[in-house]
């Protein structure tokens, strides 16, 4: 009896431990995806195109990430292989950043704040049930719901004024590609296994190999030179550092630690973030509709978390 007795306390000691970390993580890569999101809304109101805002988001981050993908081993992409490595880039590299932020030429920044995030959360949850046997539980589909009602609340502004801007609808269409890519991302590191600074670095490093040659060969940089520098610095600072390296780890870290269901209910409070971010970054403020779904985006992703759960667990002990 006494042998088994610290098996019995680590394990939960451990779990709860994971958890934390897995939600820091995941906190941190929400922060840093409002950022990047309402920097591109801003990118595109003072004129920069999408690929502008992509040789900004490669060419800081590739250069910053090359040196640790040499070191890991260059030729096999740190183990993860060639296939994988542009399976990971088309997901949540250039396919996946072109996608972001041409859509932002059609809509404004509430239609990218809802739709491409929420396509990722509600995609990432319904693979994980039907295909990665990850258990929905009574918890995750109560904060599914609260998640989707809060998008819902922030989204009806943007539908009211969808007569307004009649060409919007291809910017959504842009969006839930944007979101699925970052599904089909979500499930590969999951179950691939991939380390968070691998799946880093070669979607910054593989993503820059694309865009830095054909923007010098077609592109200009007219439009970044006419930036003022704290505008080329805070690009710099969230869609290269930001978005393009610590966000990506951090994203992959968390999928690690909680799972692909549970680290999908993330994207879907990038909503009421990016509202947040956006008021000092663009000056658009939410109204008091959008200011409830972020509340209601925010306890949906407390709840599908598992705090329901917890509590049960701790009223039956």
């Amino acid at each position: 009896m006494t042998d088994t007795t610290p098996i019995l306390q680590s394990a939960p000691a451990e779990a709860p431990v994971r958890m934390m970390r897995g939600v820091l993580f995941g906190l941190l890569a929400v922060l840093l995806w409002a950022g990047s999101m309402a920097y591109s809304r801003q990118g595109i109101q003072m004129g920069l195109s999408p690929a502008d805002i992509l040789v900004i988001r490669f060419g800081v981050s590739g250069l910053v990430l090359l040196p640790w993908l040499l070191r890991a081993g260059i030729g096999d992409l740190a183990g993860v292989g060639w296939p994988r490595g542009i399976a990971l880039t088309l997901c949540a590299g250039v396919g996946f950043v072109f996608l972001g932020a041409a859509g932002y030429m059609f809509t404004p920044l509430s239609h990218g704040a809802v739709i491409q995030p929420s396509t990722a959360s509600l995609g990432g949850l319904l693979v994980g049930w039907l295909f990665l046997g990850e258990r929905m539980t009574s918890s995750r589909t109560i904060g599914t719901l609260l998640v989707v009602s809060g998008v819902a609340l922030i989204a009806s502004r943007s539908l009211m004024m969808a007569e307004a801007m009649p060409d919007a609808w291809i910017g959504d269409l842009i969006f839930v590609g944007a979101g699925l890519c970052w599904v089909g991302f979500t499930v590969a590191v999951r179950q691939w296994k991939i380390g968070s600074m691998a799946a880093a670095s070669i979607v910054a490093v593989l993503s820059a190999a694309i865009v830095l040659p054909g923007f010098l060969m077609l592109g200009t940089f007219d439009r970044l030179a006419a930036l003022p520098w704290h505008a080329i610095a805070g690009q710099a600072l969230f869609q290269g550092l930001g978005a393009g390296i610590i966000a990506i780890a951090a994203f992959t870290r968390a999928v690690t630690d909680l799972g692909t269901a549970r680290a999908a209910l993330f994207p879907g409070i990038v909503p009421a973030a990016t509202l947040a971010v956006g008021i000092p970054v663009t000056g658009e403020f939410p109204t008091t509709t959008e200011a409830l779904g972020a509340l209601l985006a925010s306890l949906g992703l407390t709840v599908g978390l598992g705090a329901l759960d917890r509590r049960r667990v701790q009223a039956q002990a």
